[in-house]
């Protein structure tokens, strides 16, 4: 999803052609490392949620749109801990 998809308010197409001169670095990180890092350092958890919906990631080809720009995985495969 992007565009319109995105910005139920009003999109605006904006800069065309841009090239980001720095560097990204992604790395992914499970939410036990994640959790256990913040509760490391202090953190005092009083909820954890999992929701069973992705905003405007589509993380595989046959998710299904939901209601609200949420994405769903297909009614065939089973829940999945990418998105539940």
């Amino acid at each position: 999803m992007t565009g319109a998809a995105l910005a139920p308010s009003g999109y605006v197409d904006s800069v065309q052609g841009f090239v980001n001169p720095h560097p990204g670095h992604e790395v992914h990180r499970g939410i036990g490392e994640v959790a256990t890092a913040m509760l490391d350092a202090g953190l005092v958890v009083t909820a954890l949620r999992e929701y069973p919906s992705l905003n405007a990631a589509r993380r595989f080809g046959r998710m299904r749109e939901q209601p609200g720009w949420r994405l769903v995985l297909p009614e065939d495969v089973p829940p999945s801990p990418a998105v539940r």
